[in-house]
């Protein structure tokens, strides 16, 4: 995929190109190899998505305080029990600002990243590429109201 936006990485695209410049150079990532790299090869299923998240996404107003590098820390410090943990830490830190209705707002990118919808030409209408999971996520869908996240 090649695009300026970084963030097909969190939606899951796993060869992207971005940042191109006039002579072809730019950043190319593979997400396959990233268990390669220092700081995440520990890192299980959505742990990833997880610190993408904390470091700011369109879709919720960034942690004052927190960006890539402690977010990865961050994840790479609680991989049990990820996002209720990295909430406990953030919140006891004194030098972060936390948003109004972060976590309510994490969940639902979280959703909308993990479930995103596409147009499919041949179905004429919109699609999950990946259908939730109710075993699985389904205490976020109950806390949302499965339509109430871009991807429901």
């Amino acid at each position: 995929m090649f695009t300026e936006d970084s963030d097909l990485l969190a939606f899951g695209c796993t060869h992207v190109f971005f940042k191109m410049d006039n002579l072809g150079n730019g950043d190319y990532i593979n997400l396959e190899n990233l268990t390669e790299v220092k700081q995440f090869e520990s890192y299980k299923e959505d742990m990833f998505l997880i610190a993408c998240i904390f470091s700011g996404c369109d879709y919720l107003e960034s942690v004052k305080g927190v960006g890539l590098k402690k977010a990865v820390k961050l994840v790479s410090d609680h991989p049990e029990d990820t996002v209720q943990a990295c909430f406990r830490t953030l919140k006891a830190d004194s030098k972060v600002e936390w948003p109004r209705k972060f976590e309510r707002k994490f969940k639902k990118a979280f959703l909308t990243f993990k479930f995103q919808r596409v147009w499919c030409p041949e179905q004429q209408k919109m699609v999950h590429i990946d259908l939730p999971d109710e075993s699985v996520h389904g205490q976020e869908l109950k806390d949302l109201k499965k339509d109430d996240f871009l991807g429901g």
